[in-house]
Formats: structure tokens, C-alpha cells, sequence
């Protein structure tokens, strides 16, 4: 597992940008204990985030501001 841990200066938005434009790679995948699966790519990670982001700016919230942000 120790893989899977992201450098200290890891950008997701970066990465996301690199793979977008591939409709069918795979960002996240989640395994529930009942077996059960989701996925998605980073193409519609990538849709969700500008969305996220789009409605901060609209809001106020400029670049470099930070802001906690919970999705339940």
C-alpha cells in the first residue's frame, strides 16, 4: 500500500487536466464491504470539479483562496 501515497506536493487538478480527454480512464474506483463497486473516470471528475469550482468563483472565492469543502 505504501504505492498508493501521494508525494507531498501532488497536484490532482493536474492530473485530472492530463486525462481528461480519455472518457474511459478510470480516477477512482471504491469497493464496499458488501462487494459493492463504483467508478469514475477522469473525465467526469474533471466535469465535477469546473462545476465545484465555477460555483466558488461565482460566489467570491478567487484563486489561491482556500475554503473547506463537505459533500455528504
Amino acid at each position: 500500500m505504501q504505492d498508493l501515497i501521494a508525494p507531498e506536493h501532488y497536484n490532482l487538478t493536474s492530473e485530472m487536466e492530463r486525462f481528461a480527454s480519455n472518457e474511459n480512464k478510470v480516477a477512482l474506483k471504491w469497493r464496499s464491504d458488501q462487494g459493492q463497486e463504483q467508478e469514475i473516470t477522469y473525465k467526469r471528475l474533471f466535469e465535477k470539479a469546473n462545476r465545484i469550482a465555477g460555483a466558488l468563483t461565482s460566489e467570491g472565492l478567487a484563486t489561491q483562496e482556500s475554503r473547506s469543502y463537505y459533500d455528504a
